[in-house]
């Protein structure tokens, strides 16, 4: 019986490879965001990294030891990537995931860096343009 459940469980696995392997159906099951936080280029380990779509927040995550962090977007909508941390100038990145198309891959992998200021750098100056996005990343299918 134990013989009978495992191959029923390696011919499913089998038959599931097999059909998204050959399927001729364009596909993307997503886009991840591999970023890393610096300030004035040394890494920013506890940034807060806020993932908004239609100003809703889906996902927050914290930089690790080395400025690093990822999240994971799906494709065919508008994002909002926001860096924040403590005495440090937050940034805001819109991120378009619609690929025209282009759909040929299981994951696309989108490396983003972001360099931090510390506030004092501009203070006494008018920042309020900065609480929208200061970047709008989007596919171009004509690069290579």
């Amino acid at each position: 019986m134990q013989y009978l459940k495992a191959l029923v469980i390696w011919t499913t696995l089998i038959l599931g490879v097999h059909s998204s392997a050959f399927s001729k159906e364009p596909h993307l099951a997503g886009i991840m965001v591999l970023g890393g936080v610096t300030e004035q280029g040394i890494p920013c380990y506890d940034a807060k990294i806020t993932l908004f779509m239609e100003n809703r927040i889906q996902q927050v995550v914290q930089t690790n030891d080395d400025g690093s962090f990822q999240v994971a977007l799906t494709p065919g909508k508008l994002y909002t990537l926001e860096i924040a941390r403590a005495g440090l100038i937050t940034k805001r990145i819109s991120i378009d995931t619609n690929m025209d198309g282009n759909r040929n891959h299981d994951v696309m992998v989108f490396d983003c860096y972001v360099d931090m200021m510390p506030e004092e750098m501009l203070e006494g100056v008018d920042t309020s343009d900065l609480d929208f996005p200061v970047a709008l990343l989007s596919y171009d299918k004509k690069a290579k």
